[in-house]
């Protein structure tokens, strides 16, 4: 019975701020990846295609412009984030995001960490 009890008062303290943290963490990878992302259009005059996804953006070589691995690429809970290009009709950029921490792509709900434009 008391251990049930310190479960209930004492783990939420150390599981939510490991949460937090990871969330923020995203979201500070995300703000990277955007800037990755304006490097390659700036570089290729486009951003990445569908079939080439975020894997355009490593480059282990030596110097490279981008990501020298794919950690670049993925997030705290280790899934690589989501990326939909940019429609050509529309002006908008790609959109990017973490599926967040139950891994599942909700389309840039539920869980989903999402950058969103504050403008």
């Amino acid at each position: 019975m008391l251990s049930t009890a310190l479960a209930v008062f004492i783990l939420p303290r150390f599981t939510t701020p490991t949460l937090y943290t990871k969330g923020s963490k995203a979201r500070q990878d995300l703000l990277v990846l955007s800037q990755v992302l304006e490097r390659f259009r700036a570089d290729h005059g486009r951003y990445p295609t569908q079939k080439e996804a975020l894997y355009a953006l490593v480059d282990p070589s030596p110097g490279g412009r981008y990501f020298p691995s794919r950690h670049g690429i993925t997030d705290p809970w280790g899934h690589i984030f989501i990326y939909q290009p940019s429609d050509p009709q529309q002006k908008s950029g790609p959109m990017f995001y973490s599926s967040g921490p139950n891994g599942i792509d909700e389309g840039g709900s539920g869980d989903d960490i999402v950058l969103r434009d504050e403008k």
